[in-house]
């Protein structure tokens, strides 16, 4: 698999932090490690959501996608499925 050149996953919607630039109807995103990712504009909250899951639902689409004929068993697909249905419900604003 190739390797990306965005900052790693996972990343949050900073609520605390965006409240700052609420006017703007900006959300601000972070990573795991609390490092800035960004501020973007968006026009409401479940822009924020998923936009802070787009590295889950990267690689969960990338697992599926490229991993598709690697497939070892059963388990090893139903947790790459799972893996893409936390990453969409992560988008949804459920998780």
């Amino acid at each position: 698999m190739n390797e990306t050149k965005f900052t790693p996953g996972p990343w949050r919607w900073n609520k605390d932090k965006s409240v700052l630039f609420s006017r703007l109807n900006a959300a601000v995103v972070d990573s795991k490690e609390d490092e800035h990712v960004g501020a973007v504009v968006v026009v409401n909250n479940a822009n924020a959501n998923l936009i802070a899951a787009a590295p889950e639902l990267y690689n969960a689409l990338e697992l599926l996608v490229n991993g598709f004929y690697e497939v070892d068993s059963l388990e090893q697909w139903e947790m790459w499925i799972d893996q893409a249905r936390a990453a969409l419900a992560k988008a949804r604003g459920e998780a």
